[in-house]
């Protein structure tokens, strides 16, 4: 079965673009692909992976959005991200911050079942499920104020 890698990428290290641009075009015989607008991130549910390239992030938006699809993620090991993926197991987590390091993800996301992943990214997704969230944060709210 072809599996799918859907990257999405936004930097403003020129130097960084770069080095992803590099990794992509080594493996654009497997199936990675670039989401280059918004429109095309609607495509995420439909990806084997999606790969967050970043140097720097907190909990990124993306995270949860690839969650709701129920596609596992390929990313650095930055801000959160190490914990997320460590109580998750939602894919694969580069052993670093880099386009060598992104490369060695792929290759072993390539090499692993995303079925493997499935469990992780369900749970993930109720818990970041934004309803659910606003919902409980209303509770919380009222219950400091009641």
């Amino acid at each position: 079965m072809r599996k799918a890698i859907w990257l999405l990428a936004r930097s403003r290290d020129e130097h960084y673009r770069k080095s992803i641009k590099t990794v992509v075009q080594r493996f654009e015989k497997t199936g990675v692909r670039r989401l280059a607008t918004a429109a095309e991130a609607e495509l995420i549910g439909w990806a084997d992976y999606l790969l967050l390239p970043s140097r720097i992030e907190s909990i990124p938006v993306v995270f949860s959005d690839a969650m709701q699809a129920g596609t596992p993620m390929i990313a650095t090991p930055v801000g959160d991200l190490p914990r997320l993926f460590e109580r998750y197991e939602v894919g694969m987590l580069a052993d670093d911050v880099s386009a060598s390091g992104l490369q060695r993800a792929i290759i072993s996301a390539l090499d692993t079942e995303v079925s493997n992943y499935a469990a992780g990214v369900k749970t993930a997704a109720a818990d970041f499920d934004v309803a659910s969230t606003a919902q409980r944060f209303a509770q919380r709210v009222a219950g400091a104020n009641g």
